[in-house]
């Protein structure tokens, strides 16, 4: 090549560097002017892989390749970029001044060349690596020239970053100290502020240190700041708390949300109130977290009264709900029971004790409890009204409640103290300012009862007392039914037997009356085929039959009202039994039987009982017997026997009659019903036999009046019946002694009141006639008036030795007459004459100034015998009566 081609190369060259130093003039960025420098120097040269290493601020490294170079290739290239700047930073600086000493910096291959980036005398701070397809001396040259302006250009940019950095560093620093002095100024008022809230203030740093608190927060907590670092501020929160409250932290932090917790704090004194803490982070510009600021509110009245409302509801709930349960649970034990497993985990509570009241007692029965053994139970129970804790609340009225009790040394709060109970309130059970009960609640935790704890008790008492009451007048309204329901039909029964008893009674009336009359009428007419005295036989016994069935039923109504009168008196046994055999010889002769009559030798000849009362019951006993038996026998036998308990010791004897038929017999139906009034065994037996049905129902109740009973021992259908008879028969007589039936059968009337002037006053003149009649036979003069007046006219004007006055009369009864007399001072004797029965008419006419009474129809030789003893008093005295 001749020496104008040459220049014209270089000049070409030249051009070529000059476009790349252009190009490096206008650099904006590296990264982006490598690849376009390549390109500007493929005139020159062409560069497979170039790669710039640079250390300036940090180790950077920019390469680029040609499309077909391979990673392997490439990624040897970069680092042997990197060997060589490590190489070349050990050579001493002025190495690198002389071209030779550049050139020296080339691989050996000589298609690779390593050019250092260096300024003046300042250490190496890159290399530019690059990889050709050729070189020459020139293009070494040319490019280590290159290099040298890539240094001048990189350390210049370098050195206006420099620059700009601490411009701006010098500006921060500006910025900073104004930062600093305006944050002063902010936490200067915030605390300011915070010092000045009623709320415990406080501020942590992003680790969650305590750096500020105020003062509210030391006064109150007593922890300083110092003393608040490091978590110790959870000491003043309360130790069920803690853990609460240092969780919600630690999410706070971790999550970078607020910090919003409820806990107690405790004060100086140790005492807690609830706070709500909240906190916020505060961040930087960057929006890092520069502090937590927080607040500690005191929400302990709010707290109080959320938990006092809750409370409310909750008992509303509960109270609600025993009500309901109170509305279907039928027994007060499970009124009680349910109550207690409610209420006992709320208030616990470990005993209770349930107390009735006994009706018409001051005593109080143990119903239901629990806490106490059984044993413990028997000893309280019963337990009478003032004894004890729910005696004493009986007794008050009034709630009591017992508070430490195992200090204690009561003896009434013993089982209590026992059973390892500190307190218990026991509350009287009260409707309708009636006392039914007491509730007593006891509790081993507790050595008191907060107020709100005894009106909540007090209130379940008052529902307990309600529902034990509505349950008492329920079962009341369910006996009353039943009894309504069993009285009904009792009286439907009672309406059948009382039909029954008078179509009975009207056979039984009808009978003997119409005999009376019958053979009344034949006696009058003459009839020659009537004996007279026939007649009049048959016409006594028909009224001594109806006069009986009045009797009875004189006796049924006496039982009824409970004023049957017995008069106990010295009694012949053997008489009485001889009168019976007489009379029902001839009855069981006439349907072939035998009547056997038994006395035992250790029965007396004289006994203390009520003659007639026993005639009674042995008459209906053997009647029925021969009644009731169409074959065989009927047996009698009397013997003494043992006292019973119940009466051994108290000087009784009993004598007891047995009374044995072989007749129809008893069913187990007809046994049942065989003591009741109006009833006989079945209708045929009443269509058949006859009879009122009155008959045992009267033997029985006088037997027990008599101090003994009257029973069936045994019965069977066809076999017979047998049936005993036990009185008392004590040897202490009645101290007065009214003429009786038996003592008047010897008893002989006639003269026996010759010479007695009598007075009769009878408004009956078929009365008259009788009674005169029998007087007359006795011997007296008797003097008829037909009412009171004219009798107390009579007697006034006359002289007599006794009067007998009846009751019921016209103008002027006898009562009113009496009393008239006795009030102008008339002494003679008056005895009554009445057809009354009932208990009461014999007092009623001795306080009317009557001497004595006699009851109609009238027996002659009882009328004797009491005219001629009240004759004999000659006049009367008040004293005695």
């Amino acid at each position: 090549m001749n020496t104008s081609e040459d220049s014209i190369e270089l000049r070409s060259q030249l051009d070529c560097l000059y476009e790349a130093t252009l190009c490096l003039n206008s650099l904006q960025s590296m990264e982006e002017t490598l690849p376009d420098l390549v390109t500007l120097l493929r005139p020159l040269v062409r560069i497979r892989i170039a790669v710039l290493v640079e250390r300036q601020e940090s180790l950077r490294t920019i390469s680029w390749r040609e499309a077909g170079v391979s990673d392997s290739e490439f990624d040897g290239a970069q680092s042997e970029a990197a060997n060589q700047l490590m190489y070349l930073s050990g050579l001493p600086g002025s190495d690198f001044h002389s071209i030779d000493e550049r050139r020296s910096a080339a691989t050996a291959a000589s298609t690779a060349i390593t050019i250092p980036l260096i300024v003046d005398h300042s250490p190496i701070f890159g290399v530019l690596y690059l990889d050709c397809e050729e070189l020459t001396e020139t293009n070494i040259t040319l490019l280590h020239a290159l290099g040298g302006h890539i240094s001048i250009v990189l350390d210049r940019r370098f050195q206006v970053k420099v620059q700009q950095q601490q411009r701006a560093k010098v500006q921060q620093q500006a910025d900073d100290l104004q930062r600093m002095q305006a944050e002063k100024v902010s936490e200067a008022r915030f605390h300011m502020l915070a010092e000045s809230l009623p709320q415990m203030v406080w501020t942590a740093d992003p680790r969650g240190d305590v750096m500020y608190v105020n003062r509210r927060w030391i006064d109150y907590t007593g922890y300083d700041l110092a003393q608040s670092r490091s978590g110790n501020w959870l000491g003043a929160v309360h130790p069920d708390d803690r853990q609460k409250a240092e969780l919600a932290w630690q999410k706070a932090q971790a999550e970078e949300c607020i910090y919003e917790v409820e806990f107690r704090v405790a004060d100086r004194s140790g005492n807690y109130r609830w706070h709500i803490a909240r906190a916020t982070v505060e961040r930087e510009e960057d929006d890092s977290i520069r502090r937590w600021v927080g607040t500690s509110t005191d929400i302990d009245s709010e707290k109080r009264a959320h938990h006092l409302l809750l409370e409310k509801n909750e008992r509303l709930v509960l109270l609600s709900e025993l009500a309901n349960d109170l509305l279907t649970l039928t027994m007060p034990k499970d009124i009680i029971r349910n109550v207690f497993n409610k209420i006992s985990g709320k208030l616990s509570l470990d005993l209770y004790l349930n107390f009735i009241v006994i009706p018409e007692t001051d005593k109080l029965r143990l119903d239901s409890y629990q806490g106490i053994n059984e044993n413990q139970a028997q000893i309280i129970n019963p337990l009478n009204w003032g004894v004890g804790i729910c005696g004493a609340v009986a007794a008050g009225k009034q709630m009591i409640m017992v508070e430490s009790m195992q200090d204690l040394s009561d003896p009434h709060v013993e089982i209590f103290r026992q059973n390892g109970m500190n307190a218990c309130v026991c509350y009287p059970l009260i409707v309708r300012n009636h006392l039914i009960g007491t509730l007593l609640f006891g509790s081993i935790k507790k050595s008191t009862f907060a107020s709100d704890d005894i009106e909540l008790l007090r209130t379940i008492g008052d529902q307990v007392a309600v529902a034990i009451d509505r349950i008492y007048i329920e079962q009341a309204r369910l006996t009353a039914m039943t009894d309504l329901e069993n009285a009904r039909e009792e009286a439907d029964s009672a309406n059948k037997a009382k039909s029954l008893f008078l179509a009975n009674m009207s056979h039984e009336i009808r009978t003997p009356i119409g005999i009376i009359l019958g053979f009344a009428a034949l006696a009058l007419e003459e009839d020659p085929e009537v004996e007279p005295k026939v007649a009049l036989t048959t016409i006594l016994r028909n009224g001594q039959i109806l006069a009986q069935l009045i009797d009875d039923i004189l006796d049924l109504s006496k039982v009824e009202a409970g004023h049957l009168e017995i008069e106990r008196v010295p009694t012949s046994i053997h008489e009485i039994l001889d009168s019976l055999s007489t009379l029902f010889q001839f009855k069981a002769g006439e349907k072939g039987l035998a009547l056997n009559v038994d006395i035992s030798t250790d029965v007396p000849d004289t006994i203390i009982t009520d003659p007639l009362r026993l005639r009674q019951c042995l008459l209906n006993l053997v009647g029925n017997a021969i009644k009731f038996t169409e074959r065989g026998e009927v047996q009698v036998k009397v013997r003494t026997i043992e006292p019973t308990a119940a009466n051994e010791g108290l000087g009784c004897r009993l004598l007891e009659f047995e009374v044995k038929d072989t007749g129809i017999g008893l069913d187990e139906i007809q046994q049942n019903k065989l003591f009741q009034p109006f009833s006989q065994a079945d209708l045929s037996t009443t269509k058949k036999f006859g009879g009122t049905g009155l008959g045992l129902f009267l033997s029985r109740n006088l037997a027990r009046s008599l101090g003994g009973e009257l029973y069936l021992g045994h019965s069977s259908p066809g076999l017979g019946s047998t049936f005993f008879l036990t009185v008392d028969i004590s040897t202490e007589a009645a101290p007065n002694r009214t003429p009786s039936e038996s003592g008047a059968s010897s008893f002989n009337i006639r003269s026996s009141l010759k010479g007695v002037s009598i007075l009769l006053v009878e408004d009956a003149p078929d009365n008259q006639m009788l009674i005169k009649k029998y007087l007359e036979i006795a011997g007296a003069e008797v003097t008829i008036a037909c009412d009171g007046k004219e009798g107390m006219e009579k007697a006034i004007a006359g002289s007599f030795d006794l009067v007998l006055m009846d009751i019921q009369m016209p103008v002027c009864d006898g009562y009113q007459a009496t009393s008239s007399l006795r009030q102008c001072g008339y002494k003679t004797p008056v005895v009554a004459l009445t057809a009354n029965a009932m208990r009461g008419d014999r007092e009623r006419s001795i306080r009317a100034g009557f001497t004595d009474h006699l009851m109609k129809p009238i027996n002659p030789k009882q009328l004797v015998m009491v005219v001629k003893q009240a004759a004999q008093k000659k006049s009367f005295n008040p004293n005695h009566h």
